[in-house]
């Protein structure tokens, strides 16, 4: 049976994707090549909610995802939780993707403002 993965993301990376017309969704199944699931921590989802009318809530329609419960503020819950749940992470955000690297985990960002690209090794 193919193991199937899961991709913590933050809130910039689904609003940077929407702003240029990236299809997150077929970048993401290119670059990780099987069976994913979104990991959506709360602090995301409310930051979701709230910025350009939920448009952002809407994009995730397209995939399976799970909210996860989190008091923590949106950069540090999906560290936490990409630490331990070992899995993808996905940001735009610079800072957070150092934090990443750091712990060794991979990080889908946007590249060239055309499409994604992964820092690290899938398949941990």
């Amino acid at each position: 049976m193919e193991r199937s993965y899961e991709v913590v993301v933050d809130t910039s990376i689904l609003l940077a994707a929407i702003e240029m017309n990236i299809d997150i969704k077929s970048e993401l199944e290119r670059i990780i090549g099987r069976k994913f699931k979104l990991i959506v921590p709360e602090s995301v989802f409310r930051e979701l909610k709230l910025k350009k009318r939920g448009v952002g809530l809407k994009l995730l329609n397209a995939f399976e995802y799970e909210v996860i419960p989190s008091n923590k503020n949106a950069d540090d819950a999906v560290l936490e939780i990409a630490i331990n749940k070992k899995c993808i992470a996905a940001t735009v955000d610079l800072k957070l993707r150092e934090r990443l690297r750091k712990y060794g985990i991979p990080v889908v960002y946007i590249r060239s403002k055309k499409k994604l690209d992964v820092d690290g090794f899938i398949g941990w």
